[in-house]
């Protein structure tokens, strides 16, 4: 039986590489912040998204984003007021699913007979 050699994962390995003047540098890390996380919410603040809030309670508050900072989010209810909630508090957010619209009702005389 031959044995097998194990070969480490070079996906996540830092590789040396050589500069723009021939100097060997390492790759750099990513960067820790990205701004992402603020950009999604400037975005749904602008446009008024409703939004779905579920907090670690289980208790679940739906509104549109009035204003925002590092630590808590500002909510205009539906049923009206406000309220200020603290991230730490949210499990996560989503987008309101948007009511389905209503579809035409069926007439009888183009329905098919149910095989039955």
């Amino acid at each position: 039986m031959r044995a097998v050699r194990h070969q480490p994962d070079r996906k996540y390995e830092l590789r040396d590489h050589v500069g723009a003047f021939g100097e060997r540098t390492r790759k750099k890390a990513p960067p820790a912040v990205t701004h992402a996380e603020a950009f999604y919410y400037l975005k749904q603040l602008e446009s008024q998204t409703p939004l779905v809030f579920r907090l670690r309670d289980g208790e679940e508050i739906r509104g549109v984003l009035d204003w925002y900072d590092r630590d808590c989010f500002r909510v205009n209810l539906e049923e009206g007021g406000h309220v200020v909630l603290r991230k730490a508090a949210i499990a996560y957010l989503h987008k309101a699913p948007s009511s389905p619209e209503p579809s035409p009702p069926a007439s009888d005389g183009d329905a098919e007979p149910d095989p039955a």
